[in-house]
């Protein structure tokens, strides 16, 4: 019989964002027996994993290890030994400080196979994600990363004199000694006025960034009450964050400074914005954000029912031949149709009589999947625009009109229908109710976000509801008729996004951003 052979996967997690893990650590992980995990991966990658593998959490904290380091090398040998594909989860990448070499020789020594699947650091991670480039032309030629914990019984001070030559320094870990790096720093010869930006929890929906210069950084991070983990980056190019100090190069070379020369980043970047609508339809519009550069925090005030029983409704859809029009209003409107159609072993084809009618590009495309083109799409709100298209399409008899609706929608348009001589059969086909949240969802919104997205009037009302507060963060809207409930329940509202869709209101969001930092 021929023993098994297992193998450990010391595998890169990335900064924090899950999404920025590579694809082949994510293989990896998804078909891993074991997984051991340091304490600041992104817990979301968990749930990539097997339900029957074993997860163990070996993560260190500052006065807090729940196994050495020896104990970890031990466990990774033993569970490849027993033929397990073992993968050891690592933030960021596990050569850059990670300790990973020791890890990789342990297992080499012990006849186990090793392999390093690289990840994304934070050293150059972290001041993407706050603008910062730690090379830039004319400005930063070379870089360091540095970190300031150290093995036990080792000198911890920083020899600022070594690092003299060195345009961008990047200190990893550097929360607890960030006042003594910058004194040791200063007292090397470097400029106080040089530019520092810290980073905390960076790619993640918590980002901070404070920024200061060396003679005062130490003051802002803790007036800021900023925590690790942390990424400081000191040198000319921190002064491209937003709010950043005045750069030295600008005395020098006054308007012909490189640093007056360089492309602005999204007026999203680094941006917290928390989307209200339910996951199925906030997924997409997260993606977008997140392309842009913002931080998406996805928490629906709101969800979707689909009845698992619906007579009504297929009743309607056993009588469609009998129907001279099908008006959808919203995405779940059409997927809750598709269900039926479905249960009932049903295609498109059932719509071959009837003629259609989408409210919004939103429900255009969700209909448009199913390869049907509505007859009629018209902007949300525009009920007697629909109704002007309804009967240029049919004449003044508009005959009969199904409109499968959620249990909270508004009569306006049936009612307009109906004084327009149309038979009108507004059906529930899905439900919108309340949607949980947990005390760790709550904690995060309450501790303040740039930008909130209402997409509904159940969403504001829902978010009135738990008391929840938008401060200082700006307020957009989809919609006049969300953005009047907005006001309605005394939130200000910013702006409204000119167009139903992603696009609109990620244009919306930019203009708003835009303002605030020219005001």
């Amino acid at each position: 019989m021929t023993p098994l052979r297992g193998a450990v996967y010391l595998v890169g997690a990335g900064p924090g964002d899950p999404e920025l893990i590579t694809l082949r650590g994510l293989k990896l992980l998804e078909r891993a027996d074991v997984v051991v995990h340091d304490r600041l991966i992104a817990r979301e990658l968990l749930r990539r994993v097997r339900s029957d593998a074993t997860v163990i959490d070996v993560g260190k904290s500052r006065g807090v290890q729940r196994l050495s380091q020896e104990e970890i090398n031990r466990l990774l040998v033993d569970h490849a030994r027993r033929g397990h594909c073992v993968v050891r989860l690592k933030g960021g990448d596990p050569f850059v400080f990670g300790r990973g070499f020791e890890e990789l020789t342990a297992c080499r020594e012990a006849g186990v196979d090793c392999m390093v699947i690289p990840g994304v650091s934070s050293a150059v991670a972290a001041p993407l994600a706050a603008g910062i480039p730690v090379t830039l032309r004319g400005v930063a030629r070379s870089f360091a990363v540095l970190t300031t914990e150290t093995a036990d019984n080792e000198e911890t001070a920083i020899d600022g004199s070594t690092l003299q030559g060195l345009d961008t320094l990047v200190f990893l870990m550097g929360r607890h000694r960030l006042r003594q790096v910058a004194r040791d720093l200063m007292a090397a010869g470097r400029d106080p006025h040089t530019p520092v930006a810290c980073i905390e929890r960076a790619t993640t929906p918590h980002q901070r960034v404070v920024t200061g210069t060396l003679a005062d950084i130490a003051e802002a991070a803790d007036r800021a009450g900023l925590c690790a983990p942390m990424v400081a980056v000191v040198g000319e190019v921190a002064a491209l964050t937003h709010s950043a100090p005045p750069s030295a190069l600008d005395d020098e070379y006054g308007s012909n400074s490189p640093l007056n020369h360089q492309i602005s980043p999204s007026p999203l970047a680094g941006k917290r914005i928390l989307i209200t609508r339910p996951r199925s339809t906030a997924r997409e519009l997260a993606r977008r954000l997140s392309e842009a550069g913002a931080t998406p925090i996805v928490c629906p005030m709101i969800r979707i029912v689909y009845p698992g029983r619906n007579e009504a409704l297929d009743r309607a859809i056993r009588e469609l031949h009998e129907y001279c029009w099908v008006v959808f209003g919203s995405v779940h409107g059409v997927r809750a149709f598709w269900r039926r159609l479905a249960v009932l072993g049903l295609d498109a084809r059932r719509l071959g009589g009837c003629k259609i009618a989408a409210i919004g590009p939103a429900t255009c495309r969700e209909l448009r999947r199913h390869g049907v083109t509505p007859d009629a799409a018209p902007e949300p709100g525009a009920v007697e625009e629909l109704v002007n298209a309804i009967i240029d399409q049919g004449g003044s008899d508009i005959g009969r009109v199904l409109f499968p609706c959620s249990n909270i929608a508004r009569t306006t348009l049936p009612e307009a229908l109906r004084a327009a001589g149309a038979t009108v059969d507004a059906l529930i086909a899905y439900s919108t109710v309340n949607a949980a949240l947990s005390e760790d969802a709550l904690g995060r919104i309450r501790r303040g976000v740039d930008s909130v997205i209402f997409c509904s009037p159940s969403a504001v009302r829902r978010f009135v509801e738990l008391r929840l507060n938008a401060g200082e963060a700006l307020v957009v809207c989809i919609g006049s008729t969300t953005a009047d409930a907005a006001r309605d329940a005394g939130l200000g509202v910013d702006a409204v996004a000119a167009e139903h869709s992603n696009e609109g209101l990620i244009a919306a969001l930019s203009r708003c951003f835009l303002v605030e930092a020219s005001a």
